[in-house]
C-alpha cells in the first residue's frame, strides 16, 4: 500500500484516501525504509515493520492487527490499545477488544 510523509498527524487524519499510510517527517528521517516498512499495510501511522495491518497508529512488529495503538510483536489483534508481546491480545481464543494486557 502506499505511504506518504505528512507534517502533522492531524494532516495525516484528513487525507482523501484512507488506505494511504502515513509517516511523520520525524519517523522519515529516522527510518529510511519507512516505505518498505509498512509495504502491505493500510492506513497506519508511524508503523514499523507490521504486516497486513489496519488503521493502526505506531506499532512494531505487529501481523494481521486492525485499529491498534502502541502494540508491539503482537498477532492477529483487533482495536487493542497499548499492548505489547501479546499473541491474540488478551489470551483468549477471540483475540479481540484487549486494552493495556501485557502477554
Amino acid at each position: 500500500m502506499k505511504t506518504q510523509i505528512f507534517k502533522y498527524f492531524k494532516e495525516f487524519t484528513k487525507r482523501e484516501d484512507k488506505t494511504v499510510n502515513g509517516v511523520s517527517e520525524g519517523f522519515a528521517k529516522a527510518n529510511p525504509d519507512w516505505e518498505e516498512m509498512n509495504r502491505t499495510n493500510q492506513g497506519c501511522w508511524n508503523c514499523a515493520y507490521c504486516a497486513y495491518c489496519a488503521d493502526c497508529t505506531d506499532c512494531t512488529d505487529c501481523t494481521d492487527c486492525n485499529r491498534c495503538t502502541d502494540c508491539n510483536r503482537c498477532t492477529d489483534c483487533i482495536d487493542c490499545t497499548s499492548c505489547t508481546g501479546c499473541t491474540g491480545c488478551d489470551h483468549l481464543t477471540k483475540r479481540y477488544r484487549c486494552a493495556n494486557v501485557h502477554g
